[in-house]
């Protein structure tokens, strides 16, 4: 979970042993430090003494917490009322929080579903310890997290502003209200193609982002439908912190999918980095923030390739096909 969060997460000790410290986790970000302890239950009284002189003998002995730091108190079960009070009637009421586990799973759904580097910072930060007699933050991280999914543009397909679809000819035809069932569906069509072919599992990061385990892979993972345009037969966007994304992993990888067809295209980001400046552009109208254009067109055995502006040909990208 810490993971998918986004944190630098060290695993502790499963098991105890002599003059070891016992803690079970540290998770990290650029804002946030905890020493993170795992309960099946509240059922039995938890030492809080020993937790906290977990955290001090990870800051004076082993350097590996700074001494602001915090606990959590991560939690199997909805009934915490017990553990709740057990804190707040201690002295460490200031440094530990608690959090069931079906609580965390939907701060991990959030933090993946939203676009914004904004919403993960949120959400490690409402983990630490905050005087809620003010609930501004709390609004704050459901307020950023709702804007960003209204205003994100799953720009890939059934949203484009760019054409009339009334007129649109040859392509998939789907129920209004289920779009999104079926464009996640073909992205984890395409993400099973490209993990069985690298041998690597993925981890959804954000909307259309996933890592490797190891981080040494990132994919940015995009569908579109078939269109029947003269500016190509497929859409796509790319975002600049797609780029970034893609730019942080040793390799990153443009993962093209196309409703109609069962071979994907993992373009190497590398590779595509050099025709950026030969793409189109536009700007989003709430955030002047610029995004380009990827247009497919199609030959007449069926190869696919990126449209280039200014009538400078295709990048052919039917060399990456992997079929499904």
């Amino acid at each position: 979970m810490g993971r998918r969060l986004d944190f630098s997460v060290e695993n502790g000790l499963y098991q105890g042993k002599r003059n070891a410290i016992g803690y079970d986790g540290i998770w990290k970000s650029q804002t946030v430090n905890m020493l993170v302890e795992i309960k099946t239950t509240d059922a039995y009284s938890i030492d809080l003494n020993t937790i906290a002189n977990y955290r001090e003998r990870l800051f004076e002995e082993e350097r590996k917490l700074p001494k602001n730091s915090s606990i959590l108190l991560i939690v199997g079960r909805q009934d915490t009322g017990g553990l709740e009070a057990q804190v707040r009637g201690s002295k460490h009421a200031w440094d530990m929080r608690i959090i069931s586990i079906s609580s965390l799973s939907q701060l991990v759904q959030i933090k993946e579903n939203s676009s914004s580097e904004s919403v993960t910072i949120k959400t490690h930060e409402i983990l630490i310890p905050r005087e809620y007699t003010r609930v501004d933050r709390i609004v704050d991280l459901v307020f950023t997290a709702t804007e960003d999914k209204e205003s994100n543009i799953e720009d890939e397909n059934f949203k484009d502003e760019l054409e009339d679809e009334s007129d649109t000819k040859g392509e998939i035809h789907v129920q209004n209200q289920t779009p999104k069932l079926l464009l996640n569906k073909k992205r984890q069509f395409a993400l099973d193609v490209f993990s069985n072919a690298f041998d690597v599992n993925m981890i959804k990061k954000k909307q259309a982002l996933f890592s490797s385990n190891n981080g040494e892979i990132g994919v940015c993972a995009v569908v579109s439908k078939r269109y029947d345009k003269n500016w190509g037969k497929y859409w796509y966007a790319m975002h600049d912190y797609w780029i970034d994304f893609m730019k942080s992993h040793p390799k990153g990888f443009y993962l093209i999918a196309c409703m109609d067809k069962n071979r994907v295209y993992p373009v190497p980001f590398a590779e595509l980095e050099k025709i950026i400046p030969m793409l189109n552009t536009s700007k989003k109208k709430d955030s002047n923030r610029v995004y380009w254009h990827i247009h497919l067109n199609e030959d007449e055995n069926g190869g696919v390739g990126i449209l280039l502006n200014k009538k400078q040909g295709t990048y052919d990208i039917e060399k990456y096909a992997i079929e499904g």
